[in-house]
C-alpha cells in the first residue's frame, strides 16, 4: 500500500483491495489495489492492473483484524475449504474501513452440483 500511496497524488474516495494466490511453485503472491477513480488511470501511473470478476463470491467480514492481522488467513483457510470454490481463483481483501475487512473467495462458476451433493458423491465412490 505504501508504493500506491507514494504514486497517487491522493487516496481520498478510493476502495482498497488485497488480491492473494498461489504462484506456480506455490508461494503466495500477495498485491494491494486500489480501484482506478478514471479509466486508465492504474497504466497512468505504471501500475499493473486488475480487473474483478464478475461472479458470485462466498465471503466473511472481519471485524477489527488489526489486533490479530493472523484471523486474515484463518478466515481464508475456513472460506478455502469451501467444496464450491474456483479452484483456479484468488482470495480478495476488500477494505471496508481502516479496522474491517471483507474476506472472500469466488465461487466456480460452471459448477452444476451443490457442494453438499458433490460430497455425497465423492463419500459413495470411496465405500
Amino acid at each position: 500500500f505504501n508504493t500506491l500511496h507514494s504514486l497517487l497524488p491522493s487516496l481520498e474516495g478510493r476502495e482498497f483491495f488485497g488480491i492473494s494466490s498461489p504462484s506456480q511453485d506455490g508461494v503466495i503472491v500477495y498485491k494491494a489495489a486500489v480501484a482506478e477513480l478514471k479509466s486508465g488511470e492504474g497504466e497512468q501511473y505504471g501500475c499493473e492492473t486488475f480487473m474483478i470478476p464478475k461472479g458470485e463470491y462466498i465471503g466473511t467480514p472481519v471485524s477489527r483484524f488489526r489486533k490479530d492481522i493472523s484471523v486474515i488467513s484463518k478466515t481464508f483457510k475456513t472460506l478455502l475449504s469451501d467444496p464450491e470454490i474456483d479452484a483456479h481463483g484468488f482470495c480478495l481483501e476488500v477494505y471496508l474501513s481502516e479496522d474491517d475487512v471483507m474476506c472472500m473467495v469466488r465461487k466456480d462458476s460452471t459448477a452444476r452440483t451443490s457442494g453438499k451433493q458433490r460430497k455425497r458423491e465423492r463419500n459413495q465412490n470411496l465405500n
